[in-house]
């Protein structure tokens, strides 16, 4: 007897449910907490967040001392990380904050995800993570950041 309608349908939607991308969960936000010393209080504290999807983008959910807030990362942090282009394709003139050469140097962002090591300007990585000298970013295969 001839195949039944049935099961070419039956397949065509078992292969396209099982193609279908699932959304990744919500990163935490970049960089680390600033450390805080524990404070003794009489009041209870006070919690503002419980995660990172709760701050603005620029901040995270961290211990206050007595409680959790939305606060800035601790800037070094956002320094130590590496130049990220993202997987885009734009090619955006960016600086990011080499900590081996103490300075700011230029690299080139691809327009999409990256890493907070990111600066529209030099002026802007200076003032955030210090250093004075423009260079740019071959890949790593060709230099040691």
């Amino acid at each position: 007897s001839p195949p039944t309608p049935l099961l070419p349908f039956l397949l065509t939607q078992i292969l396209e449910v099982s193609h279908q991308p699932t959304s990744p969960p919500c990163p935490e936000h970049l960089g680390t907490c600033p450390k805080m010393p524990v404070l003794q209080t009489l009041v209870p504290c006070n919690h503002t967040c419980t995660d990172d999807r709760q701050c603005p983008p620029e901040e995270k959910c961290c211990y206050d001392g007595c409680g959790r807030s939305c606060l800035p990362p601790d800037r070094r942090s956002r320094c130590q990380l590496p130049p990220e282009p993202g997987p885009c394709q734009v090619l955006q003139p960016r600086y990011f904050y080499s900590p081996n050469h103490g300075r700011c140097r230029l690299f080139f962002y691809g327009g999409c995800q990256g890493n907070a090591n990111n600066f529209r300007s030099r002026s802007e990585c200076h003032r955030v993570c210090g250093g004075s000298q423009i260079s740019a970013w071959l890949p790593q295969s060709l230099v040691q950041w």
